[in-house]
């Protein structure tokens, strides 16, 4: 979703530049009264009317970006978490070779953890249920260590 968000923004800026544009060029092409010129008329119009619809657009992706970041705010303390033991994990390949996990095999593991956790309704219950599971999951046969 925070993809199209972007894209949609993306667009619509590409759009209002278009606008601009073609206002510049009405301005700078034509002649006498601008009131008179019934296309300039027009493309002014048409140019509102755009513009209209690009800043409602944008207004709801606003909404829609703010809610996005307010969800993935939720999160940061768990890929903080998660980030600290992959470089524990990581580090134990110097303790002694036998411990060497591979980043594919840490990512299983998170993904694992992912749906081996309860769900939760409210967010710092599902954070809480996201860690523990985390820390005390079992990776499937499938998401063995392997040597880096």
């Amino acid at each position: 979703m925070t993809r199209a968000v972007i894209l949609q923004g993306a667009e619509n800026q590409r759009l209002m530049k278009e606008a601009e544009d073609k206002i510049l060029e009405v301005l700078s092409t034509s002649e006498g009264n601008l009131l008179d010129d019934s296309t300039a008329v027009d493309t002014l119009s048409e140019t509102k009317v755009l513009a209209d619809t690009v800043a409602e657009k944008q207004k709801v992706a606003a909404v829609t970006e703010r809610s996005i970041d307010e969800a993935r705010s939720h999160y940061s303390p768990l890929a903080a978490h998660a980030a600290r033991l992959y470089f524990v994990v990581a580090s134990m390949g110097s303790v002694d070779p036998m411990y060497q996990f591979s980043l594919p095999w840490y990512i299983g593991h998170f993904h694992a953890s992912m749906e081996a956790a309860a769900p939760a309704s409210q967010p710092k219950q599902r954070l809480a249920n996201l860690t523990d599971t985390f820390l005390y999951v079992t990776p499937a046969p499938t998401l063995t260590p392997t040597r880096a």
